[in-house]
């Protein structure tokens, strides 16, 4: 009995990383890759319509090479820093409320023009991935 309370708990130790972890861009290539719409104004600022999916089942920018059952897309986080927005996959265990699919990032009030999209992961590596027009 013991035992199995002793492995009960390394599991549950050991499978926190996969509850909320953001993805280095290794990870993101691995699955398919990343691609995004142009943004949408909403009631809470701009919104960023991501393309991703974790499973690793679709290419969406390369070939993936990596499948994922229990992985799911929790988050797009997003930051802005002037005319930069930066975007990290944040993933969790797949439930009733997520799937592999990511969800779009939510920017907040931008001015309009012109901003460079990069990829920044937990090494805190920068992979540019392109650039939208907000407001236009």
């Amino acid at each position: 009995m013991i035992r199995l309370a002793l492995l009960i708990a390394m599991l549950s130790v050991a499978s926190c990383s996969v509850v909320a972890d953001q993805r280095d861009w290794d990870f993101v290539q691995s699955v398919g890759g990343i691609a995004f719409d142009s943004p949408v104004q909403g009631s809470g600022g701009w919104i960023l319509p991501v393309q991703a999916d974790v499973s690793g089942i679709r290419p969406i920018t390369v070939k993936p090479t990596l499948l994922n059952s229990a992985l799911a897309c929790k988050s797009v986080e997003a930051s802005v820093d002037g005319r930069v927005i930066y975007l990290t996959l944040v993933t969790g265990v797949v439930s009733q409320r997520r799937t592999p699919i990511c969800p779009a990032a939510e920017l907040g009030w931008l001015d309009p023009g012109s901003y460079s999209v990069i990829y920044r992961g937990p090494d805190r590596n920068a992979v540019s991935i392109g650039e939208v027009v907000v407001g236009h």
